[in-house]
C-alpha cells in the first residue's frame, strides 16, 4: 500500500467504500437488526407531525368499560347480557350509525335473548371474532394463516350486520405497529373490526368488495396498502399541540351511557367502539408513539386510517438500498478528501439531511428505513478513517526502513504553514531517538457514572418519622451536587391518583421505577403496600457496570446482601439512612452511614399543597 500513488490510493479507498455499503445492503436485506430497526422507525411516528394541527376523527366514539363502570356494576366478567342490550337500545335511539364491540360474546350468559333482540332491531352491530392462532405463530412455525376462529353466539351472530376480527398483533418488541386488514384465505377472509366499521359507515354492501390486488386492497375508492401478511400501518393520530403524544378519541364511560348521562348528539351518525379501558383488564398495548393504548382504540386508531386515507406504506427496499450506496459514497468521500473535523462535519451534515427526508416523505405517507442508512454513515466514517490510518503507517514503515541504513532512524512527517494566505506543506524529518525519549504519555480511560438507588418508602416515612418532610427535588439537586450523582433511581409503589406526583419526580430528575402495589383494607382502613426491594437490588445489578460507585438510599437489612457485595467490588460510595434506628445488619457498614437528618435544614419541604408518597 505503500507503493501506490495517490490516486490509486484514493480508488482503493473509493472501493472500500463502496464494499462496506454493499456489506450494509446486505445487512439490511436479510434484516440482521430487526429489533432496533422497528425502534429506530418509530422516531420518525414521533419526530414528524403528519397532521400537527388535525384534531381525532369527529365520525368515531369510544364507549369505555372503564373503572368507574366496573365499581358501579360489578366484575367485568359476571355482567348480565342485559346490560349490553340497554346500551345498544340507548345508542340507537341515539341514531348511532355504526355499533361495534370489541367485546368477544361466545360463552352463553343471562339474557342471551334480550341481547339478540336488541341486536337485530337496531341492524348496524357489528360482533368481533378472534383468530385462534396469531399471526406471529404463523410466522415462526411457518403455516398458513388459520381459518378457524372463535365466534360469538350463534344467536348473537344472526342478527349482527358483520363480524370483524378483533386480533391485535405485535411485533416482536411488543409494540403494535401494523393491523391485518383481512385474516384468512382468499376464498373466506375475515376483515378486521376496523374495516368492517368503516365499510358500514360508508353504508358499502359488502365489507370485502373484491379480492386483494397488488399489496392493496380496495375499500370505496380507497386503496389500503397491505404487506405480504394482510397487514396495514397504523397512521396514530398525531396530537394536536404538537407534544408527540397520541391525541385521544371522544370517550366516554359504559355506565354513563347506561344512565342517560351522555348527551345524543354525541353518538347521532358516529362509529362507536364499545371495548374495555379499566385498568387491570390486560388490553393495552405499547405504539411506536411511545404511549400504551387499549385494544379498542387501537382499532379505532385503524379506523381513523383507513376513514381518512391516511395511509402509510413502507418504502421499496430498492429505496433503502439506493440510499445505503450514496450516503456511504458521500461519506466516504468526504474522508478521502478532507481533513478530519471537516470529514466529521460533512457526516454528521448527511445524517441530519436523511433525516429531514425522512420526514418529509413521511408527510406523503412513505416510511423510509431510518437504521441501515443512519449506520452505513458511521460505518464507512469509521472504515475510511481506519484505511487512511494504516496507508500512513504503511508510508512511514517504508521511509524507517529506507533511512534505517544511517545512524539514526528518521520519521517524514507533514508541517503546513502558511505564505502570503496560501496553504503550502513542507515535509519535516524528525529522529526516531527525538520521538523515542520525548513521545506523549499513555491516556487511560474508566467509567466515571456515580448512582444512587433510592428506596422511596423507607426515605419518606424515616424522615417523617424524625418530625419533619423532604423536599425530593431539593434532595436531587443536593445529590448532584455533594456526591455528583448522574442517575438517581427512585422505586416507588404505583397509585393510578398519583400520576402528578411521579410527573414532579420525574421532573425533578429522578428516574422513576414502578412497583405494582397491593391494597388491603382494614375496616374503614385502607393500607397500600408497594415493597421494592427485589427491584433496586435488580437494577443495582443490571446497570452494575455503567457506574463505578453508588449511594443506596435506605435503612433497611434487606438489601445487607447488596450492600455488602458493592463494598467487595469496591463500588459503595455511601450508604443514606433516613432514620436514627437503622437495621442493626448495617451496623458492620458504618464508615459508608450517613443520617439524612444532617441535611434538614437544607432538604425539608416547605409547607405547601401535599404530594403522596405510597406508604408499606
Amino acid at each position: 500500500m505503500a507503493g501506490l500513488s495517490k490516486k490509486k490510493r484514493f480508488l482503493l479507498g473509493l472501493i472500500t467504500v463502496i464494499a462496506i455499503g454493499v456489506t450494509f445492503s446486505l445487512v439490511s436485506h436479510f434484516n440482521l437488526l430487526y429489533g432496533v430497526q422497528l425502534h429506530s422507525n418509530d422516531i420518525v411516528f414521533q419526530a414528524a407531525d403528519l397532521y400537527q394541527s388535525a384534531e381525532p376523527a369527529e365520525e368515531i366514539v369510544v364507549v369505555g368499560i372503564d373503572d368507574n363502570s366496573l365499581e358501579q356494576l360489578g366484575h367485568f366478567s359476571l355482567w348480565p347480557r342485559s346490560y349490553y342490550a340497554q346500551l345498544i337500545d340507548r345508542l340507537a335511539a341515539y341514531q348511532a350509525r355504526v355499533i361495534v364491540f370489541d367485546v368477544l360474546l361466545a360463552e352463553p350468559a343471562l339474557a342471551d335473548e334480550t341481547l339478540a333482540a336488541s341486536i337485530k332491531d337496531a341492524g348496524n352491530v357489528i360482533l368481533p371474532v378472534i383468530q385462534r392462532q396469531t399471526a406471529d405463530d404463523a410466522r415462526i412455525t411457518g403455516a398458513t394463516q388459520p381459518t378457524s376462529f372463535i365466534r360469538p353466539l350463534e344467536i348473537l351472530e344472526e342478527g349482527a350486520i358483520a363480524l370483524g376480527h378483533a386480533n391485535v398483533m405485535p411485533d416482536a418488541d411488543g409494540t403494535v405497529r401494523r393491523l391485518p386488514v383481512a385474516l384468512g384465505d382468499d376464498d373466506k377472509r375475515t376483515p378486521a373490526l376496523a374495516l368492517a366499521a368503516v365499510a358500514k359507515y360508508l353504508r358499502r354492501p359488502e365489507v370485502l368488495e373484491s379480492p386483494a390486488g397488488d399489496k392493496v386492497i380496495p375499500l370505496a375508492g380507497r386503496s389500503i396498502p397491505i404487506n405480504g401478511n394482510s397487514e396495514m400501518l397504523i397512521n396514530y393520530i398525531g396530537n394536536p399541540n404538537g407534544t408527540g403524544a397520541i391525541a385521544e378519541f371522544q370517550t366516554v364511560s359504559f355506565v354513563d351511557v347506561l344512565d342517560g348521562k351522555i348527551e345524543p348528539a354525541v353518538f347521532q351518525d358516529k362509529i362507536v367502539f364499545i371495548g374495555a379501558t379499566a385498568t387491570g383488564l390486560g388490553d393495552t398495548f405499547w405504539t411506536p408513539m411511545g404511549r400504551m393504548l387499549n385494544g379498542v382504540e387501537i382499532h379505532a386508531s385503524a379506523a381513523h386510517t383507513i376513514l381518512r386515507g391516511n395511509f402509510l406504506k413502507p418504502a421499496p427496499s430498492s429505496v433503502t438500498f439506493i440510499s445505503i450506496l450514496v450516503l456511504a459514497v458521500l461519506c466516504g468521500l468526504a474522508v478521502l478528501r478532507f481533513s478530519v473535523r471537516w470529514a466529521t462535519l460533512l457526516a454528521v451534515s448527511l445524517g441530519i439531511a436523511y433525516f429531514l427526508i425522512a420526514f418529509s416523505v413521511f408527510d406523503q405517507g412513505i416510511v423510509l428505513n431510518i437504521l441501515y442508512p443512519s449506520l452505513a454513515i458511521p460505518g464507512v466514517f469509521v472504515g475510511i478513517t481506519l484505511y487512511n490510518i494504516s496507508s500512513e503507517r504503511a508510508e512511514k514503515r517504508t521511509l524507517t526502513k529506507t533511512f534505517g541504513r544511517y545512524r539514526h532512524s528518521y520519521f517524514l512527517t507533514p508541517l503546513y504553514i502558511y505564505i502570503n494566505n496560501n496553504r503550502r506543506k513542507l515535509n519535516i524529518f524528525f529522529s526516531a531517538q527525538w520521538i523515542l525519549y520525548n513521545r506523549p504519555p499513555k491516556t487511560t480511560f474508566f467509567i466515571s457514572g456515580l448512582y444512587a438507588f433510592i428506596d422511596s418508602q423507607n426515605l419518606n416515612l424515616g424522615v417523617k418519622s424524625q418530625g419533619w418532610d423532604l423536599d425530593f427535588a431539593r434532595f436531587r439537586v443536593y445529590l448532584k451536587n455533594k456526591y455528583k450523582i448522574s442517575k438517581a433511581f427512585l422505586f416507588i409503589g404505583y397509585v393510578s391518583g398519583n400520576q402528578s406526583l411521579y410527573t414532579f419526580l420525574q421532573k425533578s430528575g429522578f428516574i422513576c421505577v414502578f412497583k405494582p402495589t397491593l391494597i388491603f383494607k382494614n375496616g374503614k382502613k385502607t393500607r397500600i403496600k408497594g415493597n421494592v426491594d427485589a427491584e433496586l437490588v435488580l437494577h443495582a445489578m443490571i446497570e452494575f457496570k455503567n457506574y463505578n460507585k453508588a449511594i443506596i438510599v435506605s435503612g433497611d437489612g434487606d438489601f445487607h446482601c447488596l450492600i455488602e457485595y458493592l463494598e467487595s467490588k469496591n463500588r459503595l460510595l455511601k450508604i443514606i439512612v433516613p432514620n436514627r434506628k437503622y437495621s442493626s445488619l448495617l451496623r458492620q457498614f458504618s464508615s459508608y452511614i450517613v443520617n439524612v437528618n444532617l441535611w434538614k435544614e437544607k432538604l425539608k419541604r416547605k409547607k405547601r399543597k401535599k404530594r403522596g408518597i405510597p406508604s408499606g
